[in-house]
């Protein structure tokens, strides 16, 4: 499953570079890590500035390090090996880790890394491009850890890898706060404890809303694909032979000279027709009809202001609905007794 890792490492050239502070000390720190997970990894850096980020990460106690150095090396193993199906069961469970664990961008440097040094052992990628993989160290981020395992999931289900990030986004959020212990009770912790307790409530609120802001970034892109999915298809409609090719008729009466009114009646009479069949009908038909001020919902009303009893009004515009929802209000003028 070499192209997993070949897609994220797509994503990773067109990501920008981390400059923020709290980020400063990530890729160091996970080299640390890897030559040794027991010492604290602080060699020359700022010991408090290490130790804050080990605290975000669940990684302050060597133990926790040791682990999710495991849960790298199990996962990577998988991801790696091009010869052996993967259990779902499996994968499951190891992603469930892996969110749980993983969820910061220290966690993710260090995957990331390992899965070098994996790779490297493997023979499976050139110098070039694990030099290229080791140059883009720096961006990678708990985001594409996500996406890694979003990838190796469709992988493992056999199924299309889709655009859409939103509901599988949303998924592993919930499945983040399931991993949260809600149960631990203040008066039952010492000070060490409650200050670690309060580190992973703050860092769990960094992470949701880091997700709930790819979410609406997600739910923006779909918004914006469907609308453009929706009027690619109303126009194929327009111009399938069901419609009597509706835009090849219109092209064909612009690049007339002459006029013809057989062509243009028929032309009107399509249109009429698909206009119909798409649920696009006027509010207001007929020239003149009586209106209420219920009815204000509907038409832009040249004239007196609207009072209790009905009104009689000259369609200028029929409007236009949209199945039921207006998309084009009337414009109508009253029509006075004495006309």
């Amino acid at each position: 499953m070499k192209e997993i890792v070949d897609k994220i490492r797509v994503q990773l050239e067109s990501s920008p570079e981390v400059f923020e502070e709290n980020f400063k000390y990530d890729l160091r720190i996970a080299e640390e890590i890897l030559a040794d997970p027991f010492p604290l990894p602080i060699g020359d850096l700022d010991r408090d500035a290490v130790i804050r980020r080990l605290r975000e990460s669940k990684l302050h106690k060597p133990q926790y390090r040791k682990f999710w150095i495991r849960v790298c090396n199990e996962i990577i193993d998988e991801l790696l090996n091009e010869s052996s199906e993967v259990d779902e069961d499996w994968f499951v469970h190891k992603k469930k880790l892996a969110l749980s664990l993983g969820r910061t961008d220290l966690a993710a440097k260090i995957f990331w890394l390992q899965v070098i040094h994996n790779a490297r052992k493997k023979d499976l990628w050139t110098k070039t491009e694990l030099n290229s993989m080791e140059v883009l160290a720096p961006r990678f981020r708990a985001r594409h850890l996500r996406d890694l395992f979003r990838f190796f999931e469709y992988k493992v289900k056999g199924i299309e890898i889709l655009p859409q990030k939103t509901i599988e986004d949303l998924n592993d959020l919930v499945l983040f706060l399931k991993t949260l212990d809600y149960n631990r009770q203040p008066e039952e912790l010492n000070a060490e404890d409650l200050l670690e307790l309060v580190e992973d409530y703050r860092n769990s609120l960094k992470f949701c809303y880091d997700v709930v802001r790819n979410l609406q970034q997600s739910v923006n892109n779909d918004l914006r694909q469907l609308a453009e999915l929706e009027v690619e298809e109303w126009f194929s409609n327009m111009n399938s032979s069901s419609s009597g090719y509706l835009l090849d008729s219109f092209y064909s009466l612009m690049m007339r000279n002459e006029s013809n009114a057989e062509s243009y009646k028929n032309f009107i009479l399509l249109f009429r027709n698909f206009l119909q069949k798409s649920g696009i009908k006027p509010i207001y038909p007929a020239k003149q009809v009586s209106i209420t001020e219920e009815d204000l919902k509907y038409v832009d009303l040249i004239g007196e202001p609207m009072g209790n009893k009905p009104k009689q009004v000259s369609v200028l515009s029929p409007g236009w609905k949209f199945k039921d929802r207006v998309i084009s209000k009337a414009r109508v003028v009253e029509v006075k007794d004495h006309e």
